[in-house]
């Protein structure tokens, strides 16, 4: 049995409840420390108890150090979180196929949704597998009954106690006095805590306090004078607590012998800690103490925390009404962000922003809560405290930083023009200052937002102006995020290989950094670009670790990119039945997060490769689904490329050269740029299909044209192999230059192109 208890304060850190489940399921005391968690993991984790691609997840859940080489730190805060629950649900699993397991969580009223959303995994988990909840929560506040569907749990509500049952308990109790023991009854009206306090009163006193308050207050008046002062002490810490803390906050070893006794108190799980037997008793011993003597020992607290837990230091501050508290939950913040809680961090800067403090202290908490919600994915929450952040600004800095702040959310949800209202507001502050480092982020933002409105010349001079700017700031970070940027536009220009070198030297910057989150789109795109200089080998390298990597650390939209890149690269190379795998799963989790610019573009291959097995009614179908997704989301980003793969399959001569007209249509319009290089090959094909040489020959020129200013591997041999076999269709083949041009494709990794230079190989020897 597994069990664990939920606390409205006091906890230590990393004391909640998923954590407990987690180390008793693993099988670390809560006495342990860091070593032997680690061991018992690795124990765990060889015994098959524990997933590898958990392990990193649970060590956090146990408080075991991180492997060399761990990449929990490059997850994103929503990935740390679902995988925390996700890794104690498959934990719980596990552990039931070799024996059944048992939860007991109690005190659900002060749980925290995260333990919730834990606790309601298990509870899926337990409709397949031999696994039993017990909670138990105050009917006020009840976070489950009413919200779990109905199936999922039984309630089992506990009414008052019937008068026979009450005077069954009492009696037990006080066999002697039966007289005390009615008159208990009677007052407790079928409360079962109010009677036991009741009857452990009542048998020390005639008069019967009217109250569970006035109960444990008479109780705790009863107890010698260091004692209570102890109990009192105890209960500014929380339930659980540590007498070694007390004897600090009362300037005396405390003794808790006759607490115990008396049933006040009793030993909590860790050992060397005690626990009140209710939290009710904590409250009334709580209550007792005068508003200043409570305020003192609050500070005390803080002093005792100030080295071990921020949050709790803050905490107490806040309860002392300490003018120093909404600093002190600034440090907790940022502490809890540092270890990789920025859930925990989001509650201790709202929490601080509450408080009464100096406006430098409230503008650095607004601002910092922004930048946590932004990381979070809450875009609107972000906007509103960089806006609280930028009324409390007292320098032109502080000003600019904080409409730097709003820009970056608005961007989020691509609400261009409140980005760049703000972002307009931001530069001329920067470049006065200059401050190269604000310059750098105001660049990279816009360059980002062009790109969104489709400005690739604008997209570009910004990212150039954000390179300059970090390089001239030495900023690591702002260098990689703006080299990045440069190369997404030296791609949306179709410059694939100075945009090729540009992605290479942002993954090297972050590899440097041991930013692994930032560089994986990036290590992608070191893919795609390379299949544009027919280096098939490295591309797919390139692809496979950003697959390995987001696939460690949740990364989902990077895992379904690295799938759809790795198809798309096999597709283009013709390796048919290789490409299958990585774009079926692609598609699979592109739909699980719905997202439908991938689903569309992997739809569009698996078309492909349908064709390449003869099954053109199964083509044509998953192409009619795609061109249907595109004309949802915009077809400027792949719209002419499914155009062009429809016209290689299409049914008759009419809808090939529907699918090219509009295709053709869409890149004068402005499309992206790898949508020139599928479409133009594509078109080339299916007018050599067709017999139509001319229209293979003007789409071999227009793609030699449009890659004019920096011409590829790629482009060259196809804008050759179709002006050969066009020559060859007409009846005029050069064995010589075939059999070159041969050469050269399979010396490229073009397979998909081959058979049709043997087939015109075959015709000229006849």
């Amino acid at each position: 049995m597994h069990r664990a208890s939920v606390v409205d304060f006091g906890a230590a850190q990393g004391s909640d409840a998923v954590a407990a489940l987690a180390r008793s399921l693993v099988g670390v005391a809560p006495a342990d420390g860091d070593d032997v968690a680690r061991a018992a993991l690795d124990r765990a984790v060889a015994d098959g108890l524990v997933r590898d691609e958990h392990e990193p997840l649970v060590a956090n859940l146990v408080g075991a150090p991180q492997r060399a080489g761990s990449r929990f730190d490059a997850m994103d805060p929503a990935t740390r979180l679902r995988g925390r629950i996700e890794a104690l649900a498959d934990l719980a699993v596990r552990a039931s196929r070799r024996k059944p397991q048992a939860f007991v969580v109690e005190d659900l009223h002060w749980a925290a949704p995260a333990v919730i959303d834990a606790l309601a995994a298990l509870a899926d988990r337990a409709q397949e597998h031999p696994i039993v909840l017990v909670l138990t929560s105050r009917c006020e506040g009840d976070p489950v009954s009413g919200i779990w569907p109905a199936g999922r749990c039984e309630r089992v509500d506990l009414p008052p106690l019937s008068v026979d049952e009450s005077l069954e308990f009492a009696q037990a109790i006080l066999e002697a006095h039966p007289d005390i023991a009615r008159r208990c009854v009677a007052r407790a009206q079928g409360n079962p805590l109010f009677l036991s306090q009741l009857l452990q009163s009542g048998a020390e006193g005639d008069a019967l306090p009217g109250t569970i308050a006035n109960v444990v207050l008479a109780r705790l008046d009863r107890l010698p004078p260091a004692d209570k002062a102890a109990l009192q002490a105890a209960a500014v810490v929380g339930v659980r607590f540590d007498p070694a803390l007390v004897a600090h906050l009362t300037g005396k070893s405390a003794g808790f012998d006759e607490a115990i006794a008396r049933d006040l108190v009793r030993p909590a799980e860790a050992p060397g800690e005690l626990m009140f037997t209710h939290a009710l008793i904590r409250d009334g011993a709580y209550a007792s103490l005068l508003h200043s003597a409570r305020r003192d020992v609050h500070r005390r607290a803080a002093g005792w925390f100030a080295d071990r837990d921020p949050a709790l230091r803050a905490a107490h501050l806040d309860r002392a009404d300490d003018p120093g508290a909404a600093e002190a939950y600034l440090a907790a913040a940022r502490a809890a962000a540092r270890a990789l809680r920025h859930d925990a961090a989001l509650v201790l800067a709202r929490r601080g922003g509450e408080l009464r403090a100096p406006p430098s202290t409230r503008y650095a908490l607004a601002a910092f809560e922004g930048e946590l919600a932004r990381d979070l994915g809450d875009a609107p929450a972000s906007a509103e405290a960089h806006e609280r952040a930028l009324a409390l600004a007292a320098d032109d800095l502080a000003r600019c930083e904080a409409y730097i702040g709003i820009g970056a959310a608005h961007r989020l949800t691509s609400a261009v023009g409140p980005a760049m209202s703000a972002l307009d507001a931001a530069e001329p502050i920067a470049t006065r200052l200059g401050a190269h480092r604000e310059l750098a982020r105001i660049s990279y933002l816009r360059g980002n937002l062009e790109f969104v409105r489709g400005d690739t010349g604008a997209c570009a001079r910004h990212h150039e102006r954000s390179l300059a700017h970090a390089r001239e700031a030495g900023d690591d970070e702002c260098e990689a995020q703006a080299l990045s940027g440069v190369a997404d536009a030296l791609y949306a220009q179709g410059r694939m290989a100075s945009a090729h070198d540009a992605f290479a030297g942002c993954v090297e910057l972050c590899d440097r950094r041991g930013n692994l989150r930032f560089s994986l789109m990036n290590r992608c795109m070191i893919g795609i670009t390379g299949a544009y200089l027919c280096r098939l080998r490295e591309s797919l390298v390139a692809i496979d670790e950003a697959r390995v990597a987001a696939r460690d650390i949740g990364h989902r939209v990077a895992e379904v990119m690295t799938g759809e890149c790795a198809g798309l690269v096999l597709v283009d190379a013709g390796l048919f039945r290789e490409a299958r795998e990585p774009l079926e799963h692609s598609l699979a989790l592109a739909r699980r997060i719905a997202s439908r610019r991938f689903a569309a573009l992997d739809l569009a291959l698996l078309g492909c490769i349908a064709w390449h097995d003869g099954d053109g009614e199964a083509a044509r179908r998953l192409l009619d689904e795609s061109w249907t997704m595109c004309e949802e989301i915009g077809t400027r980003f792949a719209g002419p490329i499914v155009l062009g793969m429809m016209a290689r399959v299409a049914a008759d001569d009419a809808g090939r050269r529907a699918a090219i007209s509009r295709g053709e249509a869409m890149l004068d319009d402005g499309a992206m740029a790898h949508n020139h290089f599928w479409f133009r090959r594509d078109a080339i094909d299916a007018s050599l299909a067709a017999g139509d040489f001319d229209a293979a020959e003007r789409h071999a020129e227009a793609l030699e044209r449009y890659a004019a200013a920096e011409p590829l591997p790629w482009t060259d041999f196809h804008v050759a192999r179709a002006r050969a076999l066009a020559s060859a269709g007409r009846g005029v083949a050069d064995a010589v230059a075939l059999r070159a041009l041969r050469e050269r494709g399979a010396e490229l990794g073009r397979h998909a192109a081959l058979p049709g230079i043997d087939e015109a190989l075959a015709s000229a020897s006849r």
